[in-house]
């Protein structure tokens, strides 16, 4: 990505030494803030602590996924960015600083979201939570029914998404839930890709197919439950490469802009394959998060 171009220099701190340090009110905890997010969740969870969000992936860095202002799904949950509280940096002279709301806080809230602006982080202080688990349930809906009861589905589950595939009149509807506690799930994503595979690759050759190909996709049977840690419920195995755009909207004009964007796809009959993924997160106050309020 443009983000990431470079002299043909690029640093990876993955690999450089580093261990969790728990506050003793148990509330944050210092992270070596290149350890993915798998690896972070996983060393969190054998503390009793968790993230009290993520994506719906983890091999991401916690310095980078905070910087490009990474979300997961949930009308009162921010970007992992929301969780940071406070950094240890390496500026372009050298020096190491930290900062925080009271130490250099105008660095620090800089650095929040920064598109690694400001320096290399090596260490991030963190908000975490208690471990908790989650039910996760996979179903389809009809995009008009789902137009119509969205908020109110919001307002019942902790998290809610949908992919809406553009020629189709159903939604994929996900929801996680807090559940009591129970092992991990024996499956390590929410929907097998297969059959989406198959699809992606006739329209590839014959995109004219494209509508009737997610419409009869659209007709199979959806109906998933895992059940599991928080931080192994989150994340999804995903095996299709494909890149994808992002675009913030005020909560009262998003699903009125997708229905529009729909209906402009289908009237002039586009091959795009791919669903919309609909996602609706809070609001927060950082500079120059697409989040800003």
């Amino acid at each position: 990505m443009p983000l990431c171009e470079s002299d043909e220099l690029i640093l990876g701190l993955d690999a450089l030494p580093g261990r969790i340090t728990v506050a003793p009110d148990r509330k944050t905890a210092r992270i070596p803030a290149g350890w993915s997010i798998k690896r972070l969740t996983a060393a969190l969870w054998d503390e009793g602590l968790a993230l009290a969000n993520q994506g719906d992936v983890n091999p991401q860095s916690l310095a980078g996924a905070m910087a490009t202002g990474t979300h997961g799904t949930g009308v009162d949950l921010g970007s992992l960015a929301t969780m940071a509280r406070g950094f240890r940096l390496i500026g372009a002279d050298g020096e190491a600083r930290w900062c925080d709301v009271d130490a250099d806080p105008d660095l620090y809230q800089a650095q929040r979201l920064s598109l690694g602006m400001f320096g290399i982080a090596t260490e991030i202080e963190v908000a975490v939570v208690p471990a908790f688990h989650l039910s996760e349930r996979i179903e389809k809906r009809r995009w008009d029914e789902i137009r119509e009861s969205y908020d109110e589905l919001a307002r019942q589950h902790r998290h809610i998404e949908f992919w809406f595939f553009p020629h189709a009149d159903q939604v994929i509807l996900k929801t996680l839930d807090p559940c009591d506690p129970c092992d991990p799930p024996p499956s390590t994503t929410d929907m097998e890709e297969t059959a989406f595979r198959r699809v992606l690759d006739v329209a590839a050759k014959l995109p004219f197919l494209t509508p009737m190909l997610q419409r009869g996709m659209m007709k199979t049977n959806m109906d998933g439950r895992r059940r599991g840690p928080a931080h192994t419920i989150f994340p999804s195995d995903r095996t299709i490469r494909f890149e994808e755009m992002e675009y913030e909207m005020p909560r009262a004009a998003g699903l009125d802009t997708l229905a529009e964007v729909v209906g402009w796809i289908r009237r002039k009959r586009l091959a795009v394959t791919f669903p919309f993924e609909y996602r609706t997160v809070a609001a927060d106050d950082i500079w120059i998060s697409p989040m800003n309020a």
